[in-house]
């Protein structure tokens, strides 16, 4: 499988978190210093490069069925299972607030905006099993 996104001409990085909120899931971003930033591209690349070698057609995600913690599933776009994913990507000006994450139980999702130089967004989502402070 290939990919419309540059990794190699990355122009931006942002990092964020989803949490659930009063009213439903709430999502922001937090600083990141170049390391981070470094380490989350590292990331991505090391899934991009991981799918590529994936040779079977990916099979549909189903939220019935139980999944392995690695496997290669889709959601088809335009969906209801699509919906939220959709709407973070798309997401813009969100709440720019490091003191958001002073309740990490309520965390349910990290993830990372990847922006290339020919203005392509790619978003990387992970669910949080834990928060750990050091």
């Amino acid at each position: 499988m290939t990919f419309d996104f540059n990794l190699d001409s990355v122009s931006a990085t942002e990092f964020g978190f989803g949490r659930d909120g009063g009213e439903g899931p709430e999502f922001g971003v937090v600083p990141v210093d170049a390391k981070v930033q470094m380490a989350l591209s590292s990331m991505a690349q090391a899934t991009m490069d991981r799918m590529a070698t994936v040779n079977d057609r990916p099979e549909v995600y189903d939220p019935a069925e139980k999944h392995g913690s690695t496997e290669y599933l889709v959601v088809p776009a335009g969906g209801e299972l699509d919906a939220a994913v959709r709407e973070l990507h798309d997401a813009e000006n969100l709440p720019f607030d490091g003191a958001r994450l002073s309740d990490p139980e309520t965390i349910f999702c990290y993830f990372a905006w990847f922006t290339d130089d020919q203005e392509r967004r790619l978003t990387a989502i992970r669910r949080a099993t834990h928060f750990k402070v050091y």
